[in-house]
């Protein structure tokens, strides 16, 4: 007979999202499983390049960031350090260049989810590929700006745990591309054209959309989308900011 208040421990499940950009150290909870645990990260989705009005044409859209996963991971101590990557800054339409987004890493090489790149004028960034980490999809690439007056390329989506993530839609002679879808499960939408911000994603965001031959391109979702290309005209649009990276980290605790 089992005395009262002895029975089995239903398992819980427990899950830590470590999402502020930068270093930082993560406390192992004290009942953390080694025997079923899984750690996820993405990294930043790069900055959309500025339009151009000499010689005039769209900027690309930058690249999501990398999907990178372990199972049962078994830390060494108490504390594991860690690095959320930051995304990308977009081009200005007065010179300034885009940036790549940054890495993402779990104990320092346990885990590393590779940024997206930045997109220039007219070309796309790629999207993030060739971290460290069992698990694995690439980033979506951005979409090319027009090489004349018009739209900026989309963003690419980052990636998911069951699929990269899309690829932004080419700019074109009167409208920006469309953004990259998040990757699967739960990839957000990519933004719509005329510099639409990438949807939400939980956690996979979608890229940012092309602006229009006179406007901005969109920013990249929530987490890890790529941002659009600004419009190219005689006045052309800025280029949309990239997403941040994130980790999370799942595990069954009794």
């Amino acid at each position: 007979m089992i005395p009262a208040g002895m029975g089995t421990k239903t398992p819980t499940s427990k899950q830590v999202v470590l999402a502020t950009i930068g270093a930082g150290v993560w406390t192992v909870p004290a009942d953390f499983n080694t025997a079923s645990n899984t750690v996820e990260a993405w990294g930043g989705g790069g900055g959309g390049a500025a339009g151009s009005n000499s010689p005039i044409g769209g900027g690309g859209g930058g690249g999501g960031g990398e999907y990178r996963a372990v199972a049962n991971f078994a830390p060494g101590g108490g504390t594991v350090n860690y690095v959320i990557g930051a995304g990308g800054a977009g081009g200005t339409a007065g010179g300034g260049g885009p940036t790549d987004g940054l890495d993402t890493t779990f104990n320092t090489s346990t885990v590393v989810a590779k940024k997206g790149l930045k997109g220039a004028q007219p070309t796309a960034g790629a999207g993030g590929t060739g971290g460290t980490g069992t698990s694995h999809n690439d980033g979506g690439p951005g979409g090319a700006g027009f090489s004349g007056n018009g739209g900026g390329g989309g963003g690419g989506g980052a990636a998911g745990a069951t699929s990269v993530g899309g690829t932004g839609g080419a700019g074109i002679a009167p409208v920006g591309g469309l953004g990259g879808v998040g990757g699967s499960p739960g990839g957000g939408a990519g933004g719509s054209i005329g510099g639409g911000t990438g949807g939400t994603g939980n956690p996979a965001g979608g890229g940012g959309g092309g602006g229009n031959p006179t406007g901005s391109g969109g920013l990249g979702g929530q987490y890890a989308g790529g941002g659009a290309g600004g419009g190219g005209s005689v006045t052309p649009g800025n280029g949309g900011a990239g997403k941040q990276g994130v980790i999370v980290i799942t595990y069954l605790a009794f």
